[in-house]
């Protein structure tokens, strides 16, 4: 299969950008594989453009669709954090290196002019890692499909846990989406709940408020065991087993 698949990227790859369309009609395939494989390669070329196409399937209402857009999402994510940490590496090395010095002296000189390029190398190896990715993205429309996919009680849980998988990734969240993960946390689906409960530990957000519902959250699954409740059993929380705790 491993070889399959880089016979298959290599005939892809040297199309770069032009592959997105191809790519993301890849999507509607059956085959979980085929879908991650997908989602994998689609981080490697997607651009601007490609990433409001992405927006567009998480919104689909074909649940492979939205699962393998949100699958995409995370991928997108990882490479773009990486990148982005390569980014504030360079940028705390250009920030020390900003000193005013007076008269030559060839140890801290040559220090200096190590430090100049160990930035300048960060910095390459960021923009290759991003590659057409913008070096902002913008989550606004991206965290408002992941809402709806997390808090649909409808969707197919696969869909649901992507989409949660897709959230941690992301890192900062907005209130809305906190909401939304601690829908998910509830889900009667423990697959469901699960990827939330793991999304919610990986997120960060500018709203201490947030936070703190999101931990309290946690907190309560974690103290919660259904096996122990006195409640009679057809009232007991059962999705709460012992993986979510």
């Amino acid at each position: 299969l491993d070889a399959a698949k880089t016979a298959i990227w290599t005939k892809i790859q040297p199309l770069d950008r032009e592959a997105i369309p191809g790519l993301i009609a890849g999507f509607e395939h059956e085959d979980d594989v085929v879908r991650g494989f997908v989602a994998e390669r689609l981080a490697e070329v997607i651009d601007g453009a490609g990433m409001t196409q992405i927006i567009a399937a998480l919104n689909d209402p074909l649940p492979r669709i939205s699962s393998g857009a949100s699958a995409t999402i995370q991928k997108i994510f990882a490479k773009w954090n990486d990148a982005d940490a390569l980014d504030v590496e360079a940028k705390n090395i250009r920030r020390d290196l900003d000193v005013r010095v007076k008269e030559p002296h060839a140890q801290r000189d040559e220090l200096l002019a190590k430090n100049r390029k160990r930035a300048v190398d960060l910095e390459e190896q960021a923009r290759q890692l991003r590659h057409n990715i913008p070096q902002t993205l913008s989550t606004t429309e991206i965290q408002e499909a992941l809402k709806k996919i997390i808090e649909d009680e409808n969707a197919q849980a696969t869909a649901r846990l992507q989409a949660a998988t897709a959230t941690a990734s992301i890192g900062n969240i907005s209130g809305s989406l906190t909401e939304s993960l601690i829908k998910g946390i509830l889900s009667p689906n423990r697959n469901v709940r699960v990827g939330c409960c793991r999304a919610a530990a990986a997120v960060n957000t500018a709203h201490a408020e947030d936070m703190h519902k999101l931990v309290d959250e946690l907190m309560k699954r974690v103290i919660y065991e259904p096996e122990r409740d006195d409640q009679p059993r057809d009232s007991r929380d059962w999705a709460n087993d012992a993986l979510v705790r």
